[in-house]
């Protein structure tokens, strides 16, 4: 029985990180429009900037572009993204992605890997957070 509570909770992680990749995209548009935090890193990172949310061993990726100040999905193009986070397991996704661990405490702890300039690195840290905090209040992590 508790096989089966266990693959309750990893099917819920899967379609919880899945649809928020999906959604990333939509939110970077739209927090960029509302919010003066988020324009001013998307004005810092500059136009063309392109990064990735990846997670090891699991299907889900998301890839965003820059273009004219505004943020689309890039998923679909061919390119090789400016910055790049990987997180090491979908669990470790799940806790950033729903507030019970930050982006700098998870570094911290080496539960995902960056690839790229440490100034863009430290601007998609502040998106994120700034993100997550502003469409979906999460708890402390994020204040």
């Amino acid at each position: 029985m508790a096989n089966n509570s266990s693959q309750q909770r990893s099917a819920w992680k899967r379609l919880y990180v899945s649809v928020l990749m999906f959604f990333l995209p939509l939110l970077l548009k739209v927090g960029n429009l509302l919010s003066k935090k988020i324009r001013n890193e998307t004005t810092y990172l500059g136009d063309d900037f392109s990064f990735a949310l990846v997670i090891d061993n699991y299907p889900a990726k998301a890839v965003f572009k820059q273009v004219n100040g505004s943020w689309k999905n890039a998923k679909t193009q061919v390119l090789r993204p400016k910055y790049t986070i990987t997180f090491r397991d979908l669990d470790y996704a799940y806790d950033v992605f729903i507030g019970n661990m930050s982006l700098q405490d998870a570094l911290a702890a080496r539960l995902f890997t960056t690839r790229g300039p440490n100034n863009a690195g430290v601007s998609i840290t502040y998106l994120f957070t700034v993100i997550l905090k502003a469409f979906f209040g999460w708890r402390k992590a994020y204040r």
